[in-house]
């Protein structure tokens, strides 16, 4: 194994692990209104819209919090790691059990808004220098 790989390894290991954390924390047992309302086979579908332009960090961050509530979502990056953003921009879609959707679409937004700030805060000050 390269260095490369095993670094990706470690690394997807790392992102699995404060996901579980995270999801453990903010769910606990699972989402009681979801569970309530929607019968468990709806399936949904929904796009991650920017509500301000920006610099991208966290995809793969998001894409864990939504496989792990179920390995039938989908999760497409459209925009990846360092791409700007403008207001409005898609930066990616996700479909799947709308149970799940529900329950990791806070997690995985409060991920994306955190570290795209620090990616664009980051660009700001190399841009500065």
């Amino acid at each position: 194994m390269s260095e490369l790989e095993s670094d990706l390894e470690a690394q997807s290991y790392l992102i699995q692990d404060i996901v579980a954390r995270v999801l453990a924390e903010d769910i606990g047992p699972g989402d009681a209104t979801s569970r309530a309302v929607i019968p468990p086979e709806t399936r949904a579908a929904g796009q991650l819209l920017a509500k301000e332009s920006g610099v991208v960090a966290g995809m793969e961050v998001a894409r864990e919090c939504f496989r792990q509530l179920s390995s039938q979502t989908e999760f497409t990056a459209v925009k990846h790691s360092g791409e700007s953003f403008e207001v409005g921009e898609i930066l990616g879609t996700v479909q799947g059990p709308a149970r799940a959707l529900l329950a990791a679409e806070r997690t995985a937004l409060n991920f994306l808004q955190r570290l795209c700030g620090i990616a664009t805060l980051t660009r700001k000050f190399v841009d500065a220098v």
